[in-house]
């Protein structure tokens, strides 16, 4: 039985799932973003996208000063995937910094 992993940072805010294209968008308090040690969890109105650490690309973009500011998160080419971003209220640089984090501890156990 594998060991559930251990969530590292979560927190409620806007989203939108499928960025290019007229996708599902939402303001506060209606998302979630959920990092764990080897995915990340984005929930949009009870709409759930896992996305396996490994296989994304994350940025800090679209800062909308004293409001918040979007983490973009892209999967890899070939992953059928959308592209999401979560809105954070000021946090997003650290959301982004944590995410990197486990990338490069997964990236050392491979």
């Amino acid at each position: 039985m594998q060991k559930p992993m251990a969530l590292i940072y979560s927190e409620k805010g806007g989203g939108k799932i499928n960025v290019y294209e007229f996708g599902l968008s939402v303001t506060w308090p209606f998302s979630r973003l959920s990092l764990y040690s080897d995915k990340l969890i984005i929930t949009v109105l009870g709409r759930t996208i896992q996305y396996p650490l490994k296989d994304i690309k994350v940025r800090r973009k679209f800062v909308i000063p004293y409001i918040g500011d979007g983490v973009l998160i892209n999967p890899s080419h070939g992953n059928s995937l959308p592209p999401s971003i979560f809105w954070s209220l000021g946090n997003a640089k650290k959301i982004v910094s944590l995410i990197e984090q486990e990338q490069l501890k997964l990236s050392s156990q491979a």
